[in-house]
This record gives C-alpha cells, sequence and structure tokens, in this order.
C-alpha cells in the first residue's frame, strides 16, 4: 500500500514475496508521475527489508527520490499508512465474513476496500490530484 501524504489517496500492490516490492513500486513510480505530472521526491517507509535492499536504493537514487525511515518498531512514525492498513483489512475481513466468502476473495476484498475509504475520506481527491 502507498499513500499520498498530501492528498491521502492510496493505491494497493499486492505482493506474493517482499522480493516483488520493487517491480511494483516501479509500476506506481512510472503512473503517479505520469498522472500527476510531478516529480516523486520523499518515500518514507518502514525498514522492512523490500525498502532498503540494494536495488530498491539504487531505483531511489537513479531517480532522486529521498528515502526517510522511520525508527525501528515505532508504528506510530507512519500513523497515516499504519491506520489505513487497520481500516481496510478490517472492512475486508467484514466483507468476506458477512458474505461468507471464501479466502481466495482476499485481494478482491481488500481492493474494494481500500476504495470505499478513499471514498469516505475526501470529497475531492481528484482535484488534489489534479489541482482542478
Amino acid at each position: 500500500r502507498i499513500i499520498d501524504d498530501y492528498s491521502q489517496k492510496m493505491w494497493v500492490y499486492f505482493l506474493r514475496k517482499k522480493s516483488e516490492a520493487l517491480a511494483n513500486f516501479q509500476t506506481f513510480y512510472q503512473q503517479a508521475t505520469r498522472q500527476s505530472g510531478k516529480p516523486l521526491l520523499l518515500l518514507f517507509s518502514d525498514r522492512g527489508g523490500e525498502f532498503v535492499s540494494k536495488k530498491f536504493l539504487a531505483y531511489l537514487k537513479q531517480h532522486g527520490i529521498q528515502q526517510h525511515l522511520t525508527a525501528p518498531y515505532t508504528p506510530q512514525q507512519n500513523g497515516i499508512s499504519e491506520r489505513y492498513n487497520r481500516t481496510v483489512m478490517e472492512m475486508a475481513h467484514c466483507m468476506l465474513s458477512t458474505t461468507k466468502l471464501e479466502d481466495q476473495f482476499w485481494a478482491e476484498a481488500v481492493q474494494t476496500s481500500s476504495v470505499f475509504t478513499q471514498l469516505g475520506t475526501h470529497e475531492d481527491l481528484a482535484e488534489q490530484d489534479t489541482g482542478r
């Protein structure tokens, strides 16, 4: 999950392995910079191995992206992301249990929950994205 701190817009990517994080971040970076027309300057993340690998750090450096890491064991420093994660996961769990759907629909429930969460967060996300 990637969240823009200014607009609170969220993108959700699913990983089978942490090694897929870089490819997903590259996809996000290309999409976000193309849509906004603005460069990505700062990535705030925890110290997960997927965010501090040599390849990931090289990609950030190549694109001029500065990385700020949270202190170990301090999810409070990443509060917006942690709160979104909790909300989305609780909502996805409720969707699956209420509808009695199997866990194979977990990704769809999480994706749907993230959309619902964003709809209820800001009335004008599109305006914040485009400035219109």
